[in-house]
């Protein structure tokens, strides 16, 4: 909260997912960072943000590459092929979406 406190326009918001998406509001998003290591939490991530991802915003998945939590991969791999939105994987180990 100290640290992205002198940006009014972010929220944060505690709980599980998916269930910590019910009940929220659509908006616009310009960037969101993922990082919940796990393939469930993951998808569904996806499936709640990039629809909602401004054009030219960016999402980051992080642990695409880390072979401790092969979920992740998998997670950005099937939403890929299934919507047909391309990702980058990065060198840093993490995967990003920008829409277009």
């Amino acid at each position: 909260r100290n640290t992205l406190g002198e940006f009014p326009a972010v929220s944060l918001n505690k709980g599980w997912i998916p269930q910590v998406f019910e009940g929220q509001p659509a908006r616009p998003y310009r960037f969101v960072h993922v990082d919940v290591d796990l393939h469930h939490p993951i998808a569904t991530s996806l499936e709640y943000f990039l629809p909602q991802l401004v054009d030219g915003g960016v999402l980051v998945v992080d642990d695409f590459g880390s072979l401790h939590w092969p979920g992740a991969k998998a997670a950005v791999e099937e939403y890929s092929a299934r919507t047909s939105i391309p990702f980058v994987g990065l060198s840093t180990g993490q995967a990003i979406f920008i829409k277009r």
